[in-house]
C-alpha cells in the first residue's frame, strides 16, 4: 500500500470480514497497540480502521473496556461488492449545480438510491478538475461501491476515471463525457436538442442570431451545443456567422468568481458592449439558463425589449407553474438522468455488465414567451 489511507481501509475489511466469519462474537477486537504491532502500521491508521467500523455502526467501542461486536447489528453500508448482504453505497459528484440545472438529476438519484436500497454521498466538485480528483479518490478510498461523476467544466482529461477503467471500478458518467475514456455515460443529445432550439428561431425568420456561452469550448456539451447550432444553420442554407458569437463570458475568472455578483455585472457589460457592436443582432441562442437571465438584463438595461426586440432561446432552466416558462427553450430530463444513472451504478456494483453502456435520452420544447418574429430595431444604439 502506497498511503496511510489504503492502510486503514485494508485493516478495516479484514476486520470486517472476520467479523462476519463470527471470530469476534463473544470477544473484543485487537486494540489499537494490538493493530499496530499486527499489521505494522501507526497508532493513527489503527485508530483509523477501528474508527470505521464504528461509524457503519459493526462496532461499539467502551473506554478502557475495548472494542466490540454490536449485537443484532444490520447489514452493513459498503463494500457489496465484497459481502453479500452489505448495503450498497454509492456517490454523486457533481460539477455543479443550481435551480435550473443540477438539483432535478440530484433529486432522481437519491429517490433511485433509495428505492433500489442503497444510501448516497452527494458532492459538489464546484466545476474544480483538482477538487474533483481529491474528491473521487477520497471517496473510492473510504470504501464506496461506485460513484456517478458529472466531469467538471472544460474537462479534456481525467487521470482518476482512466484508472477507474482500468481498475473496473464501477463508475457512470453524466451529463458530460470525456473523449476516448470508455466509462458507461447517461445524457441527452445536446446536438439534436441545440438543432431544434435554433431551428425554432430560424423558421421565425431570425437570420442574425448570436451564439453565446458562459465556458469556453473545452466542454463536451457545449461543443456538441454549438456543433448542432451550426447543423440548424446549415439546414436553414443560412451562412454561420462566428462574428456574432460571443463565447466564454467568464473564461478570464476563476473558481467561485464565477458567479459573484460582481462578475454577473461584468457579464451583463460585456453582452451589452457586443449588442452595441452588432445591433444587426435579432436574436441569441444561449448554451445555459444562466446565460439567458444574463441576455435578458442586458437587452433590458439597453431599453431594448424581449421579444419584441431581441429573441432568446436557450437550454433548461426552472419548472414555472401552469408551463408558462419565460424563456423558450429545450429541456433535459434531469430527474430521468439521475434515474438512469442510478440503475446503471447499481448494475455495475453488482458485477454484472450493462446491456446498453450508452444512454442517450430524449428532452423537450419549451415554447415560452422570449421568442418572436424578429422585430424592426433601428441600429441606432449607441
Amino acid at each position: 500500500m502506497k498511503n496511510s489511507e489504503a492502510l486503514y481501509i485494508q485493516i478495516y475489511q479484514q476486520l470486517l470480514r472476520e467479523i462476519r466469519e463470527g471470530s469476534y462474537e463473544d470477544k473484543r477486537l485487537p486494540t489499537e497497540k494490538e493493530l499496530t504491532e499486527q499489521y505494522f502500521v501507526s497508532r493513527i491508521t489503527a485508530r483509523k480502521a477501528l474508527d470505521k467500523l464504528e461509524a457503519d455502526g459493526v462496532v461499539v467501542r467502551f473506554s478502557g473496556k475495548g472494542t466490540f461486536v454490536r449485537k443484532n447489528n444490520g447489514p452493513l453500508i459498503g463494500t457489496a461488492g465484497r459481502t453479500g448482504n452489505a448495503i450498497p453505497l454509492i456517490a454523486l459528484v457533481m460539477g455543479g449545480y443550481s435551480a435550473s440545472f443540477g438539483l432535478d438529476i440530484m433529486n432522481g438519484a437519491i429517490q433511485a438510491a433509495e428505492e433500489n436500497g442503497a444510501h448516497m454521498i452527494v458532492k459538489n466538485a464546484g466545476n474544480d478538475q483538482a477538487r474533483e480528483f481529491q474528491i473521487l479518490n477520497r471517496l473510492k478510498a473510504s470504501g464506496v461501491d461506485g460513484i456517478i461523476v458529472q466531469p467538471a467544466h472544460g474537462e479534456i482529461y481525467s487521470q482518476w476515471l482512466i484508472n477507474a477503467v482500468f481498475d473496473r471500478y464501477p463508475t457512470v458518467m453524466i451529463d458530460r463525457t470525456l473523449q476516448g475514456i470508455d466509462v458507461p455515460f447517461v445524457g441527452v443529445d445536446n446536438e439534436g436538442l441545440s438543432e431544434m432550439a435554433a431551428g425554432r428561431m430560424l423558421a421565425l425568420g431570425h437570420r442574425n442570431i448570436s451564439l453565446i456561452t458562459m465556458e469556453n469550448e473545452d466542454t463536451s456539451t457545449l461543443r456538441a451545443r454549438m456543433e448542432g447550432f451550426k447543423w440548424a444553420m446549415n439546414r436553414h442554407r443560412i451562412p454561420v456567422s462566428t462574428d456574432l458569437w460571443l463565447t466564454g463570458l467568464a473564461r478570464h475568472m476563476k473558481g467561485e468568481e464565477k458567479n459573484s455578483g460582481e462578475a454577473y455585472d461584468q457579464y451583463i457589460q460585456q453582452i451589452m458592449r457586443h449588442i452595441r457592436q452588432h445591433p444587426e443582432i435579432t436574436g441569441f441562442f444561449c448554451t445555459e439558463y444562466l446565460v439567458s437571465t444574463l441576455v435578458y438584463k442586458a437587452v433590458t438595461a439597453l431599453g431594448l425589449r424581449v421579444p419584441e426586440d431581441i429573441s432568446i432561446v436557450g437550454f433548461d432552466g426552472p419548472d414555472e407553474t401552469g408551463g408558462r416558462e419565460y424563456f423558450a427553450h429545450v429541456r433535459q430530463p434531469q430527474e430521468r438522468m439521475g434515474r438512469t444513472a442510478v440503475e446503471m451504478i447499481m448494475t455495475l456494483v453488482k458485477g454484472e455488465k450493462l446491456d446498453r453502456p450508452r444512454r442517450i435520452l430524449d428532452g423537450l420544447w419549451v415554447p415560452g414567451r422570449s421568442l418572436a418574429h424578429p422585430g424592426a430595431r433601428g441600429s441606432s444604439l449607441s
